[in-house]
């Protein structure tokens, strides 16, 4: 025999070799599809979900799942949004404690806030707040944009959880429901699959530790700016286009929570960075369809930059925070507007 042809049997799998690599490859799968559960994601630290400090959306998605899974008679608050409420508040914890001190009773906080978060991500997000929840659901604007761009998340999902309001979403704009095997790996592989390996790593070493406020000691470089004006050019082009179906879809997701106490939020606005992009008429236009959409659907909507005294030195960009102080004071008003209704809420159940 060659040394070639020794090489080519050697190297050449067997039949029996592949079977058994392929049968240990089904035997993982399914032993990964039985272990991730959306109660196992639960009851771990979110660290062990998260590919890096800046992963939000498995922070998010952890937060979801302990929020669905939780006990739904205790009193809390749960505060859904894009990047630029989560940057408006010190922490969840710091809202906690400083509710419970207010409210004299203990008081749970589930921050559900993340960068980029559309309408239909708020709607996914909702669908996190379990039948007969006793509590506050503080709810962020987002901005307007193409219905058309849901697609984006119908094809790669940004959170691991099965939402019947964005499929209903998704039908609206002329797409199928996602199918759903019931398996939750398979359904959301997409969000599993690039976090498999750091999810491994966590689990050998230690949890990776989030990093929850991006932009504090930062400020604007030339570059970003011209990066974020191009951003608000498109924004401001596209609001008077898809203002009406924007807000029919945040109205669907008041409604889905019906029996929840709903409040809409307009997180911090850098006015003298948008003024000059968006114009003082379209920003007055932006603040009464908000204004009444809230009249329309009974809830309550907040603007807090005047009581929490932002300046626009508080800010890295249009709308982030980037000092602690200003988040002290932002979430100092924000407890307090969330303690007058949190003690509606523990009334009307007490009633």
């Amino acid at each position: 025999m060659s040394s070639d042809t020794f090489r080519a049997a050697v190297s050449r799998p067997s039949l029996g070799a592949v079977v058994v690599t392929l049968a240990v490859a089904a035997a993982q799968l399914l032993f990964v599809g039985w272990l991730v559960t959306p109660e196992f994601v639960a009851a771990n630290p979110p660290g062990d979900l998260m590919a890096d400090p800046r992963d939000h959306d498995a922070l998010v998605t952890h937060a979801a799942q302990t929020l669905r899974l939780g006990d739904v008679g205790e009193l809390s608050v749960t505060l859904i949004g894009n990047s630029a409420f989560r940057e408006s508040f010190s922490s969840a914890e710091d809202i906690a404690k400083a509710l419970s001190k207010e409210i004299g009773r203990p008081v749970a906080v589930h921050d559900l806030t993340a960068g980029g978060v559309r309408v239909w991500d708020v709607g996914t997000l909702s669908d996190s707040v379990p039948v007969g929840y006793r509590g506050v659901v503080v709810m962020s604007t987002s901005a307007v944009a193409d219905p058309a761009l849901i697609r984006e998340r119908h094809e790669l999902p940004r959170f691991a959880i099965a939402s019947d309001a964005f499929d209903d979403e998704s039908r609206r704009a002329g797409l199928p429901p996602r199918p759903r095997t019931g398996i939750y790996v398979a359904d959301f592989s997409g969000f599993f699959l690039p976090r498999a390996s750091s999810m491994l790593r966590a689990r050998l070493t230690a949890p990776v530790e989030p990093l929850r406020h991006m932009y504090l000691g930062r400020t604007m470089g030339a570059e970003y700016r011209k990066v974020m004006k191009t951003m608000l050019l498109a924004r401001a082009h596209d609001y008077p286009k898809f203002r009406a179906e924007h807000y029919a879809a945040v109205g669907r997701n008041v409604d889905r929570l019906e029996g929840s106490k709903v409040v809409l939020i307009q997180p911090p606005l850098n006015r003298s960075v948008v003024e000059p992009v968006y114009g003082a008429t379209l920003l007055e236009q932006m603040a009464r369809d908000r204004e009444e959409l809230a009249r329309e659907m009974g809830i309550e909507f907040w603007s807090l930059d005047d009581e929490a005294a932002l300046a626009d030195t508080d800010f890295f960009d249009y709308c982030h925070l980037n000092n602690h102080d200003a988040m002290v004071r932002y979430t100092r008003v924000l407890v307090e507007g969330l303690a007058r209704v949190l003690n509606e809420v523990a009334e009307a159940h007490r009633g």
